[in-house]
């Protein structure tokens, strides 16, 4: 008999997580926003507020729930509910667990899936994540993002970054 899958709750707030580094790119942010009124003048007060929103995830605190039911996110008063059938695996990273609808690594992976950011609880998450029926899949080397399909990766003697052996002549060209 499976194991019921138990709830964890947990807030991610990568801003406060990770308070010493935070303040070297809270300051980077603030110069980038100045540049952006400086060369831009009036339309930079319209990029400096869209750069904000695009890093709102970071800035503000998500509050994450997983359950019997499925996954639920609630990010600036709003909740996003996820039953366990709409996902198949799972690709744990060092910061977080992507979850993908699909059963073999996809390049649509980035879009149709959801990113849980991990708060010190890594290995309870990926414990009720497998508890919940989600397969694990494998996260490339140096990657966030599972490879694409049909492409083996590197084989056993070759590293990682090795480039393709060269083409060869195309026979039917003289020259």
């Amino acid at each position: 008999m499976p194991e019921p899958v138990p709830v964890i709750r947990w807030t991610s707030w990568p801003l406060r997580e990770e308070w010493p580094g935070s303040i070297l790119k809270l300051l980077f942010l603030a110069a980038i926003c100045g540049l952006f009124v400086l060369v831009f003048g009036e339309l930079g007060w319209l990029a400096t507020p869209l750069l904000l929103l695009t890093l709102a995830r970071w800035i503000l605190p998500s509050r994450i729930a997983i359950g019997p039911d499925g996954v639920s996110i609630a990010f600036c008063g709003l909740r996003t509910a996820h039953p366990w059938s709409r996902f198949r695996r799972y690709y744990a990273h060092r910061v977080g667990v992507h979850l993908s609808p699909f059963e073999a690594p996809s390049p649509l992976d980035p879009f149709r899936g959801q990113f849980l950011r991990f708060s010190g609880n890594r290995d309870t998450v990926v414990a009720a994540l497998g508890a919940a029926g989600l397969r694990p899949g494998t996260v490339t080397p140096g990657g966030s993002a599972p490879p694409p399909p049909g492409d083996p990766g590197p084989s056993a003697g070759e590293p990682p970054g090795a480039a393709p052996p060269p083409a060869t002549a195309d026979p039917g060209r003289s020259g």
